[in-house]
């Protein structure tokens, strides 16, 4: 968290995209004002949408409470920094941030299919929390705080979605490849 500069006593959701309309920040700012103010959100994504985003996280109020990190070199210290990810998009076919999340070890809140069709292979409460409303912004903050507050919830999501994302891992893929051929 230092190396990204965020704070180190909060618990932090994570936002990955390079279309942050399309990924869910509207409804996830609307989420926030309704968490504790011990939650924050990291954006990881575009950096030139910022500006256009940046007044509404001000006039809400939420400037203290919104970390923009513009793109990574690598995601990888994003994702260690974090405790849940929160994919709400609203137009993907395979999210691999979800699967990195998982690998992560990361608590994973996602869109239902259509919006995301890769959560059509996730079971709700076991491998990731499915979204049914995407721009909800009540429902995203009511499944940020059953992670919170429900560890044996946490930990499942944790567990089985490592479990889910390692059969994605490339040596996995490539043995299941080399046996096709």
């Amino acid at each position: 968290r230092e190396a990204l500069n965020l704070p180190p006593s909060v618990t932090l959701l994570l936002m990955i995209g390079h279309d942050y309309r399309k990924k869910g920040l509207g409804a996830l700012l609307q989420a926030l004002p309704q968490l504790p103010p011990e939650v924050h959100l990291v954006v990881v994504g575009q950096a030139s949408q910022i500006p256009s985003w940046r007044p509404m996280v001000d006039q809400a109020g939420l400037s203290d409470r919104v970390h923009f990190l513009g793109v990574l070199p690598d995601t990888r210290p994003a994702y260690e920094a974090c405790d849940i990810m929160v994919h709400a998009t609203l137009e993907d076919t395979f999210g691999m941030v979800t699967l990195e999340a998982m690998a992560h070890q990361l608590p994973l809140i996602v869109s239902r299919a259509p919006y995301c069709l890769s959560s059509s292979q996730l079971e709700d409460g076991q491998q990731a929390l499915i979204l049914q409303d995407p721009t909800s912004g009540a429902e995203i903050a009511l499944s940020v705080q059953r992670i919170r507050e429900d560890e044996g919830l946490s930990s499942t999501l944790k567990r089985q979605g490592l479990a889910y994302a390692q059969h994605y891992a490339w040596p996995t893929l490539a043995c299941q490849q080399e046996a096709l051929y």
